[in-house]
């Protein structure tokens, strides 16, 4: 809870004087730890739709700096880029901290299972799981896992990387040895996509796990790409 509390308060520090920017706790009914959701409210016909972009908050076996403390910054970055930006959206976009994805992608699945319940509508998914692990920088090439996500979102991430960060190489692969929430998405029919770091790190779920392996510039690379993702699906006609 208290990690839940920190998130929720960098949200909020980070929206600023924005009245359109709201930050809630997710409860969930199994556990204490809850999901936090930053909202940036959309002010165009299409406000009523949602396009997602999350990471994870929770760990397991150590500190998780990369698992996912680096997608959980990443999407600090993200609203810090949109808020300074000084950006209002026509869709609604909702920065979500799940809780519980060591669990089994637990917090991510209510949300989802609740969005699809509610008829809420979502324009797509953006999942930042594991964004900062170069291997020392021996490898800089985003992995975009086709597995457990939609074709044509991924391929538009893609795109994305090659416009917005044109320093970084892509390649498709079918998995990277797991899942994460943004298979959540895909099970309860919305469209989802998950850039993963170049390399699996070795050090994930152990004590080993810290920030001193993580390459943060190389990092920068998701953010931006998440900041050209939610003006793009806000959007898009």
């Amino acid at each position: 809870m208290q990690g839940a509390a920190w998130v929720k308060d960098t949200f909020t520090k980070l929206g600023g004087s924005r009245r359109d920017v709201t930050v809630e706790y997710f409860a969930h009914a199994g556990w204490k730890m809850p999901s936090v959701i930053c909202r940036i409210a959309g002010t165009g016909p299409n406000k009523d739709e949602k396009v997602i972009i999350g990471g994870h908050m929770d760990s397991v076996g150590g500190p998780g700096a990369d698992d996912d403390g680096s997608g959980t910054i990443t999407l600090f970055e993200v609203l810090r880029g949109l808020v300074e930006g000084g950006y209002v959206p026509n869709r609604t976009i909702e920065l979500i901290a799940y809780a519980g994805e060591e669990g089994g992608l637990l917090g991510s699945g209510e949300i989802a299972r609740a969005y699809k319940a509610n008829g809420t509508k979502v324009a797509a998914v953006l999942q930042f799981d594991m964004t900062m692990f170069t291997d020392g920088g021996k490898n800089e090439v985003v992995q975009l896992v086709t597995g457990g996500t939609n074709k044509e979102l991924t391929g538009f991430v893609d795109k994305l990387f090659k416009t917005y960060a044109p320093g970084v190489k892509t390649t498709m692969v079918s998995s990277v040895g797991g899942s994460t929430d943004s298979a959540s998405w895909t099970r309860n029919g919305f469209a989802s996509a998950w850039p993963f770091e170049p390399v699996f790190n070795k050090s994930l779920h152990t004590p080993k796990d810290t920030y001193e392996k993580l390459d943060p510039a190389f990092g920068l690379n998701y953010a931006k790409v998440g900041v050209a993702f939610a003006v793009e699906v806000a959007e898009a006609k």
